[in-house]
């Protein structure tokens, strides 16, 4: 009589099967997801673009994509300044005191990783000394102001899915 699989052996094939298919997943958009992040690297030297970036972070934290996308356009024409006409495109009011209180000069440049610390340790800098970012969005804000080398990541929810297998990876 042949004997059944025990659960712990099907959960372990089953882990195995779903690692090989995000493998796959990796493999084939590895270089179009490089040559992506190459080009949204922004000039740290840049205070705008790193205001931008954080602003982004910000913004993001629980809204639709579009939406952030929307408020950080509205942002930008109002840098330093950003009213509650900000809530129009779904975010909460907390957002535009979070905003304002970003410098809006090169002083914004100390936010930029520095050369002697971690990846780890700059979210960390991140979460504690900027308003409305909490672990998630300091990650997210640290992996935007180097999308190239950030060894630190925001897992959003549907990357969770794909993982998790609510979503077929290709």
């Amino acid at each position: 009589m042949r004997q059944q699989p025990s659960l712990p052996g099907i959960l372990e094939r089953s882990f195995r099967e779903r690692q090989r298919a995000i493998d796959r997943y990796i493999t084939r958009y590895r270089d179009m997801y490089s040559g992506m992040a190459e080009y949204i690297s922004p000039d740290t030297g840049n205070w705008k673009q790193v205001w931008g970036r954080v602003t982004f972070a910000i913004l993001s934290a629980n809204a639709p994509f579009e939406r952030a996308v929307s408020a950080l356009g509205y942002a930008n024409r109002h840098r330093g300044r950003v009213d509650d006409g900000l809530v129009r495109y779904g975010m909460v009011p907390a957002k535009v005191d979070y905003i304002n209180a970003l410098p809006t000069d090169r002083g914004i440049l100390a936010l930029t990783r520095q050369p002697d610390e971690s990846w780890h340790n700059h979210r960390m800098r991140l979460r504690q000394t900027v308003k409305g970012l909490g672990l998630c969005k300091a990650s997210f804000a640290s992996a935007l102001l180097d999308p190239v080398h950030a060894d630190v990541a925001c897992v959003d929810t549907h990357m969770q899915q794909v993982y998790l297998g609510a979503y077929r990876v290709p």
